[in-house]
């Protein structure tokens, strides 16, 4: 195997049309940039920590989340399981809540989970909410399952 491999690589300029010594050093050079920008890439994911098991298991559970978009958070985010686990629980619970409003609420400083668990709880009850008000109670800093009721005990939500 190896062989084949020192031979195919010997023979590459010839393979790419290259004649003259120069075009071979060119081609070689092309050849070795092209391996280190592959070996970068491979490092990246593997110890960058894009964790491709979390996305599996979202998509799995019917939080339809592209690998890209995936990986954009990864690298806007400290840790996509704060944003990707509540995305999971709200479209499970049918809440109807967007990936970017719930990493939104994440970078700003707010707890995802929380707000879906009391989003989670209010519908359980009957209760309506939108998850910009919910979101605005997390960032104040109150209960926020005790706001929500208080809230639709008022009719105010």
């Amino acid at each position: 195997m190896s062989y084949f491999i020192d031979r195919t690589f010997f023979f590459a300029p010839v393979i790419l049309g290259a004649a003259r010594p120069e075009e071979v050093s060119r081609i070689y050079t092309v050849m070795v940039v092209i391996t280190i920008i592959e070996l970068a890439v491979i490092y990246a994911i593997l110890f960058y920590g894009i964790k491709i098991g979390l996305w599996y298991k979202a998509n799995r559970a019917g939080a339809r989340i592209a690998f890209g978009d995936y990986i954009k958070m990864r690298m806007r985010c400290r840790e996509p399981e704060k944003v990707v686990l509540p995305y999971v629980f709200a479209s499970r619970g049918g809440l109807g809540v967007d990936l970017a409003a719930i990493e939104a609420h994440y970078l700003c400083g707010g707890d995802a989970a929380a707000v879906i668990k009391a989003m989670l709880a209010a519908k359980n009850e009957g209760i309506e909410t939108d998850f910009r008000k919910v979101c605005a109670y997390d960032l104040a800093g109150e209960d926020l399952v005790e706001r929500i009721k208080s809230d639709h005990s008022t009719n105010k939500i």
